[in-house]
């Protein structure tokens, strides 16, 4: 795993000497390492968001719950009864438990 700028630039170096080997054009490395080094932030990112939606799963399924009830009391019984339903489920879900974490609302203060 990648933790640090020093071995993101080891990694990249070690790329541009195997490239020189096989007689390609060298990379830039100040642009590798810049890629690099945002990449494992938002590898970083990633896995704190991941570890929310584990440690908040109830609270997940809750707004789930809630978003599903309010949909079929606007008529739609069967909401979410195909993948577009399915798709704007989840895109509401995903607004309103990023909404949750933001605000700090219930367990997540």
């Amino acid at each position: 795993m990648i933790e640090n700028d020093a071995e993101i630039r080891r990694t990249v170096l070690a790329r541009d000497a195997f490239r020189r080997e096989a007689h390609l054009p060298p990379l830039n490395i100040e642009e590798e390492v810049s890629k690099g080094c945002k990449l494992a932030a938002s590898k970083a990112a990633s896995e704190l968001y991941d570890e929310h939606c584990q440690r908040y799963a109830s609270d997940r399924q809750r707004i789930r719950d809630e978003i599903i009830a309010e949909m079929r009391s606007g008529g739609n019984l069967t909401f979410p009864n195909d993948w577009a339903g399915n798709y704007h489920l989840s895109t509401l879900v995903e607004k309103r438990f990023q909404s949750f974490l933001l605000n700090g609302v219930g367990d997540a203060k």
